[in-house]
C-alpha cells in the first residue's frame, strides 16, 4: 500500500469516529412546548429522549420590550403553568419563553398576541356561558319556589266546591232538625 492509501484510510476512519461522537450529542437537546388553556399557559420541556427536565429555568418575556414578565422553575415532570396577567392584554404583545436547563443547554418558544388574545376570547365566552347557566339556574329556583305558593284554577274550583258541598249539607242538616 501506498503512503496516500494510509493517508486516506486515516481520513476516513477520523470521518467516522467525528460521525459517531455527534450522534450522541444530538441525542441529548433541549426541546420546549407551551400551549395555553383558558388563560394559563402550561409549557412542557424534555430532552430528546423524553427525558424530563427537572428543574430548568424558565424565563418568559413581553415581545414588545423585553420585559420579564415571570421566572420559575420546572417541577420533576418538567411542567410549569403560568397565569397570563389581566394587564398583559392591554399591551398587545406576544411573549417568548426561555428554558435554560444548564451546561449550555437551551430552547426558546414564541407565542404570538393572536394567539393569546383567541385564548382571552375563549376564557370570556366561557365566563359567559358560565355566568348565563348561573343566571338560568336562579330563574328556575325563583320560578320553583313561585310555583309552590302559585294556586292554580282548577284548586280554586275544587276549594270552593268543597266549601259549597259543606254548606248544602249543614243546610239539609239544619232543615231536617226543623221538621
Amino acid at each position: 500500500m501506498s503512503s496516500s492509501t494510509n493517508t486516506l484510510i486515516v481520513k476516513f476512519i477520523i470521518a467516522l469516529t467525528f460521525l459517531f461522537i455527534a450522534i450522541p450529542i444530538f441525542a441529548h437537546r433541549v426541546n420546549i412546548f407551551a400551549d395555553i388553556n383558558r388563560g394559563v399557559i402550561e409549557i412542557s420541556c424534555f430532552y430528546s429522549k423524553d427525558d424530563k427536565v427537572n428543574k430548568g429555568n424558565i424565563k418568559i418575556y413581553q415581545n414588545n420590550n423585553n420585559s420579564l414578565l415571570f421566572e420559575g422553575f420546572t417541577d420533576e415532570n418538567g411542567s410549569l403553568n403560568f397565569n397570563i396577567p389581566e394587564e398583559f392584554y392591554k399591551d398587545k404583545a406576544g411573549i417568548r419563553i426561555v428554558l435554560d436547563a444548564g451546561m449550555g443547554h437551551r430552547a426558546e418558544w414564541d407565542i404570538p398576541y393572536e394567539e393569546i388574545a383567541n385564548s382571552q376570547k375563549i376564557l370570556e365566552t366561557d365566563a359567559k356561558a358560565e355566568l348565563k347557566q348561573k343566571e338560568n339556574a336562579n330563574t328556575l329556583k325563583k320560578e320553583r319556589e313561585m310555583k309552590k305558593y302559585q294556586v292554580s284554577l282548577v284548586k280554586i274550583v275544587y276549594g270552593v266546591s268543597g266549601i259549597l258541598c259543606f254548606f248544602v249539607v249543614f243546610y239539609f242538616v239544619a232543615a231536617r232538625k226543623r221538621f
